[in-house]
């Protein structure tokens, strides 16, 4: 991976008011390839002698990959209100690469009759997810440093999504890959099945809001230490990634996603000492999938986890920590299936 960026300060004013950001853009170059075999059988491969000793001809060695260089502009802007308050924007074109785990090559193949069949999973050649984001963003700090308040209003828009598919009928050849010899007829077998990865699956948006305030140093005295703090984010998406794990085809959401998600705590710190008490939660979600007797996927029922840590530096060199995760023990509750919670 190679990239470079340009980018240019922005500080003026606009209706006499201080204007700062930047802009630029990023150029990234990548070059991805995976050997492995590729599984031929009948002994129409080259001969391959692992470290014991054993001989077997049945796989071709591959290396499939890829090059692709692309540019990401950004734009990102500070307008200040007040002496105490801002509004931020941001737009931005962004990639993600593929799990790298996805990438790798090598196939296991199986006949059905006179059909060739390849099981990968995986593919070498996948692009990279590309989104357009946009952020909105409100914020009024309080006096000394001893707080926030924010809005924040985003959207994104993916274009597409990796998902594991299965050709049928696939042109083998087309895609250089070998088909191996029917003993029986003196000609390759026919075209079968080819299970891989793609990224051709229809993107969507994520959009939402998200909500946060902290404050501290609001009592006198020892007690100046205390603070508050607290975040909320709602999120909706019209992702519907297709799936038929688990035996019947279903609509599920964007992997990972959940609607609403809060945190608040309580914090305390007075000179060498400091305590936190803080309460997560998030609502139900979809995983990607995972292997149960077969790959299934997984839903997972909301949950708040509630955690406690109070620290004390006894030196400049020397501290201790006492933590405790997850105190009301909640469990994390999965199941299978259509989902029935989707609070």
């Amino acid at each position: 991976i190679r990239d470079a960026y340009v980018q240019a300060d922005i500080d003026t004013n606009v209706f006499d008011r201080e204007l700062t950001g930047n802009i630029g853009v990023r150029m990234v170059h990548t070059t991805q390839n995976s050997p492995g075999l590729q599984d031929v059988g009948n002994g129409e491969g080259i001969p391959i002698t692992d470290g014991v000793g054993y001989t077997d001809s049945d796989f071709l060695p591959v290396n499939p990959g890829q090059s692709y260089t692309k540019y990401l502009p950004s734009l990102t802007l500070n307008y200040r209100l007040t002496r105490s308050a801002q509004l931020r924007f941001a737009v931005a074109k962004v990639m993600s690469r593929p799990p790298i785990d996805l990438l790798k090559s090598g196939t296991a193949s199986w006949i059905t009759g006179d059909q060739y069949n390849l099981y990968a999973g995986t593919n070498p050649l996948l692009d990279p997810m590309y989104a357009t984001q946009y952020d909105l963003a409100l914020e009024h700090y309080f006096a000394h440093s001893t707080g926030v308040v924010g809005l924040d209003l985003f959207y994104k828009h993916i274009d597409s999504f990796v998902q594991t598919i299965t050709y049928y009928n696939f042109d083998f050849a087309s895609a250089g890959i070998q088909v191996p010899v029917d003993p029986a007829t003196g000609q390759p077998y026919l075209n079968g099945q080819y299970q891989t990865a793609y990224n051709n699956t229809q993107g969507g948006y994520v959009r939402g809001l998200e909500l946060q305030f902290q404050k501290a140093d609001f009592l006198p005295g020892i007690w100046s230490g205390l603070g508050v703090s607290a975040d909320y984010a709602y999120t909706q998406s019209d992702v519907e990634v297709p799936s038929n794990l688990g035996g019947f085809p279903q609509e599920q959401a964007l992997p990972g996603l959940s609607k609403q998600v809060a945190d608040a705590a309580i914090f305390f710190d007075y000179r060498k000492f400091d305590t936190r008490l803080a309460a997560n939660y998030r609502s139900a979600f979809v995983s990607a999938s995972q292997v149960s007797f077969n790959f299934q996927t997984v839903y997972f029922a909301p949950e708040t986890v509630l955690d406690y840590q109070a620290s004390y530096n006894f030196t400049s060199y020397l501290s201790g920590l006492f933590q405790v995760l997850n105190i009301t023990d909640q469990p994390t509750r999965t199941y299978f299936g259509n989902p029935t919670e989707t609070s």
